[in-house]
C-alpha cells in the first residue's frame, strides 16, 4: 500500500526577498509495508531561507539503499519541464562518491541536518531531519536563471530485501520551485590564438547596466576547417574555499553533433550560439568573419550551484585543416566570475 500526501504553498513574496530558492509544492508517498509514518515539511522560512523537515522509520533491513534524484527547469518561455540531470547514490558504493563534488555535498548536508547515516547492510531505524537548509544541498541549477523561472527536483528511494533480486519502493519525494540569481564576469582571458586560423580575433565580457552578464566575440576564419572540437570545463569555489573543483566539463564535435541531441547543456548552448551570431555549424566550417554580440550568460543553462561563490570556466578550440591530419590548437579563453545568490 502507498500512501499519498499531499500540500501546496501559497507564497508572498516581497521585493527583497530575491535570489532565492523559493518553494512552491511539494508531493511524497511511501510504502506502508516497509515504511512507516515517512513525511517530509517544504517550507520558506521568515528570512526567506527555504527548509525542510523530515521523519519517519523503516521496519525492516535492507542489504542496501538506493536513492535516485533528478533535476528539471523551466524558463518563463517553456510550456514544459525538461530534465538537465540525474543520478544516484548507492549506500554500499559511497566510496564511489567521494570524488562527486555533488554528491559529497548532498550527503554532507544530510548528515548536519539529520541523523540518517549511509550503512551496509541498512539496519531498521527512525529517521529525523530538522531545518534542512536546501541551499546546503548544493543542488544544481542554471546559471542565471531568470527572475520567475522553475525548478523540479524528483526523489525515489528503494531498498534491496534480503534474499530478493529487485529493489523495493520506500519512497518519494517530487518539489517545484522558482529561483533567481546574478553572475558577475570578473576576469577574461583570450589566449594561444592561432592565426594560422583565425585572425583580429576579440572577446569582451561585460557586466550590462541591469546587472545582465553579457559576451562578445569577433574574429575571421582565414581557412576552411575539415572539424572543430570545443572542449571545456568548469570550476567552482565557494567563498570560504581556497581550492578550486572541477564540476563539470564535455567536448563538442561539429562533425558529431546528433549524438548530443539529448544532452539539454550542450543542445542549449548551441542553441543560444545560433541566437547571438552569425555562426551556422557546419562540417566542414567555412572561412568567414563570425561574431557573437551581447550574448547574455543567463540564456546559457550551464550548471551551478546554490550557494554564493566563485566559478571559472575554460575552454579549448582545437581545429583540422581542410585535407590535413591532425588537430591543431586554435583559441583558448579562460573565464573567471563571482556567482551571487542574495542581491
Amino acid at each position: 500500500m502507498v500512501k499519498r500526501l499531499k500540500f501546496l504553498f501559497v507564497l508572498f513574496i516581497s521585493i527583497s526577498v530575491s535570489a532565492r530558492v523559493i518553494f512552491i509544492s511539494s508531493e511524497s508517498n511511501y510504502n506502508t509495508v516497509v515504511g512507516d509514518n515517512i513525511t517530509f515539511t517544504i517550507f520558506n522560512d521568515t528570512n526567506g531561507i527555504s527548509r525542510f523537515n523530515a521523519s519517519g522509520a523503516t521496519k525492516i533491513d535492507f542489504e542496501k539503499i538506493v536513492i535516485d534524484i533528478e533535476l528539471y527547469g523551466k524558463d518563463k518561455m517553456r510550456t514544459e519541464f525538461f530534465r538537465f540531470m540525474k543520478f544516484s547514490i548507492n549506500s554500499c558504493e559511497i566510496q564511489k562518491h567521494k570524488g562527486n563534488y555533488l554528491l559529497k555535498t548532498v550527503m554532507e548536508g544530510l548528515y548536519k541536518y539529520s541523523n540518517y547515516k549511509f550503512d551496509c547492510p541498512q539496519k531498521k531505524k527512525n529517521f529525523t531531519a530538522t531545518n534542512f537548509e536546501f541551499s546546503d544541498a548544493n543542488l544544481p541549477v542554471y546559471i542565471l536563471m531568470r527572475d520567475g523561472a522553475f525548478w523540479q527536483f524528483k526523489m525515489i528511494v528503494k531498498g534491496l530485501i534480503k534474499n530478493q533480486k529487485s529493489l523495493t519502493f520506500i519512497c518519494s519525494l517530487n518539489i517545484i520551485g522558482s529561483y533567481n540569481a546574478r553572475i558577475y564576469f570578473i576576469k577574461s582571458d583570450l589566449n594561444q590564438v592561432n592565426t594560422a586560423f583565425i585572425e583580429n580575433a576579440t572577446l569582451v565580457f561585460f557586466n550590462d547596466t541591469n546587472g545582465l552578464s553579457r559576451v562578445n566575440f569577433t574574429g575571421f576564419l582565414v581557412h576552411d576547417v575539415q572539424k572543430l572540437i570545443v572542449d571545456a570545463e568548469v570550476f567552482v569555489r565557494r567563498e570560504n574555499e581556497k581550492d578550486w573543483r572541477k564540476f563539470i566539463s564535455f567536448s563538442i564535435n561539429q562533425c558529431d553533433l546528433k549524438r548530443f541531441k539529448s544532452n539539454a547543456i550542450i543542445k542549449n548552448i548551441l542553441e543560444n550560439v545560433k541566437k547571438y551570431s552569425n555562426y551556422e555549424i557546419n562540417c566542414p566550417q567555412p572561412k568567414n568573419f563570425y561574431y557573437l554580440t551581447n550574448f547574455e550568460v543567463s540564456d546559457v543553462r550551464i550548471l551551478m550551484f546554490f550557494r554564493n561563490g566563485f566559478w571559472n570556466v575554460k575552454m579549448f578550440t582545437r581545429g583540422t585543416f581542410l585535407n590535413r591530419k591532425g588537430l591543431k590548437n586554435i583559441v583558448s579563453i579562460d573565464t573567471f566570475g563571482s556567482y551571487v545568490r542574495d542581491l
